[in-house]
């Protein structure tokens, strides 16, 4: 029986092992073509934890220097998947308002709030592109979401509400690293999704069931293309900081951010960005000529192997804070300003702003 892959009832409702099957074979499926034959999903054992930890895994050898993964820049989730989508008209509110002088009246978003647009991550928009398209009963980009949805990001302490017992274990050092990347995410929320809400209320409410009952609102002189749309309730539940505070920390956790494009980008690889941290020999880039995501082999890497990166050197709270776990080998940080900001360094492939695990 062939399943249809777009439809959220795929994936809901099914374990870790079933999920990784119809993931494979989604894979198969020419979705995402022939792009990396030899990379599935597995499940491993790793000390401390009380269950097998999905990951990749080599399906069959990869010799030395082989290209064995090539992604296309369409099959990313980016800032270019949103540009391409239904979304961009939001994206291009928000770049409009970076873009005015700082001292300009109007606006939608004022002084103090332009400058806030400005420094907007690019992850933001992805984030509401996910929560729009996973809100949906079907979606092309359905099986990917669902992925990204079904990792664990519990770990992360930007997620961790003030009082929990997690937040009141955690050091003074891990609170603050936390408690400022928190802040800084909801200031992208303050700034974008009010925004949204306000001005495209049609294209967050596209392909939602709460639109089946919406009415269309009479046309008027600023508004006369007038289109049915869910009501504030309904996109703010849609659209709530909870939500967006989990799938930033989501992206945060998984992506690559890799020169693309004349500048370092943030973007999430499907099925790559599952390699837990590591080394078995994998350099990483963005190939501009081949407009993808290239995966290449440092030595050979036997059939069966869990296919592992190595995200780079960061100390104990700061792993902790991006990824929510840390190396035993990772020393404790010393007091430090915490940034979110991506951070290029490095040789190419350096996953610095990566995948942790449990995926």
């Amino acid at each position: 029986m062939s399943l249809d892959y777009n439809l959220r009832s795929t994936w809901s409702g099914v374990n870790e092992s079933v999920f990784g099957q119809r993931f494979e074979r989604y894979m198969d499926s020419g979705a995402l073509g022939t792009h990396c034959p030899k990379v599935g999903i597995g499940f491993f054992n790793y000390k401390g934890l009380s269950q097998p930890l999905r990951g990749a895994v080599a399906r069959a050898d990869i010799a030395k220097g082989e290209r064995f993964c090539e992604m296309p820049v369409q099959s990313l989730l980016s800032e270019f998947s949103v540009g391409n989508s239904t979304m961009k008209p939001v994206m291009d509110a928000l770049d409009a308002e970076a873009s005015a002088p700082s001292n300009a009246g109007g606006g939608v978003l004022g002084g103090r709030k332009r400058n806030k647009a400005r420094a907007l991550d690019r992850r933001a928009h992805i984030v509401l592109l996910v929560l729009r398209e996973s809100g949906r009963p079907s979606s092309p980009i359905m099986p990917y979401a669902s992925l990204l949805l079904s990792h664990d990001v519990s770990g992360v302490p930007m997620l961790w509400e003030p009082g929990s017992t997690r937040h009141q274990r955690a050091s003074a050092h891990l609170k603050s690293m936390g408690g400022a990347t928190r802040a800084q995410v909801l200031r992208h929320f303050d700034t974008l999704v009010p925004l949204a809400i306000a001005r495209f209320p049609h294209l967050l409410s596209e392909g939602q069931g709460c639109l089946a009952t919406a009415i269309t609102p009479t046309p008027t002189a600023d508004n006369p293309h007038a289109q049915p749309s869910c009501t504030q309730k309904e996109l703010d539940a849609l659209y709530s900081r909870e939500q967006f505070l989990r799938v930033f920390a989501i992206l945060s956790a998984r992506d690559w951010v890799l020169p693309m494009y004349g500048r370092p980008r943030a973007f999430c690889v499907p099925i790559v960005d599952m390699f837990n941290f590591g080394q078995v020999g994998i350099r990483a880039q963005f190939d501009e000529k081949a407009n993808a995501f290239v995966a290449t082999a440092s030595w050979p890497i036997k059939a069966g192997t869990e296919l592992l990166f190595y995200y780079g050197s960061l100390c104990r709270e700061s792993w902790i804070n991006m990824y929510g776990f840390a190396p035993a080998e990772a020393a404790k940080c010393p007091p430090a300003r915490p940034s979110l900001a991506p951070k290029a360094k490095g040789k190419a492939g350096s996953k610095h702003e990566g995948k942790g695990v449990g995926r």
